[in-house]
């Protein structure tokens, strides 16, 4: 019995992080490092996220940060519009001890259809700046 529980619990986290990887677009040619450099306050630097971090803290994925900086000093919301140009959104950002699922380079996916041109049709992320 415990082993049946063992493997359907390593199934539902199996699937559950199958299901993130899928809603997740890389989007590091829309908005290349320079750029999500200019919105990291003072002097701090964007972190590059890969898969295997995304739904860490920022205070996580900045200590986890193997040429430098350690310390997390912002998560930066940013949305990506249909036209492929980007706007900061300062009441979404999030605190550094908040788990984030899209961290540059790597934006949340648009779940449900739209034909507006004027919704966001690509990912929204978060900007882990560290210093």
């Amino acid at each position: 019995m415990k082993q049946l529980l063992t493997f359907a619990a390593l199934a539902l986290s199996l699937t559950a992080t199958q299901a993130s990887a899928l809603e997740l677009e890389n989007v590091r040619t829309i908005l290349p490092r320079s750029v999500a450099a200019q919105f990291c306050p003072g002097g701090s630097q964007p972190a590059y996220v890969p898969m295997a971090y995304q739904g860490m803290t920022g205070n996580e994925i900045c200590a986890a940060n193997q040429n430098g900086p350690k310390s997390c000093v912002a998560a930066k919301f940013m949305a990506i519009k249909v036209d492929n140009t980007y706007s900061i959104w300062t009441p979404a950002d999030v605190s550094c001890s908040t788990p984030v699922v899209g961290a540059w380079p790597w934006g949340r996916m648009q779940l449900k259809p739209d034909v507006l041109e004027s919704q966001w049709a690509h990912p929204d992320l978060h900007i882990i700046c560290c210093q």
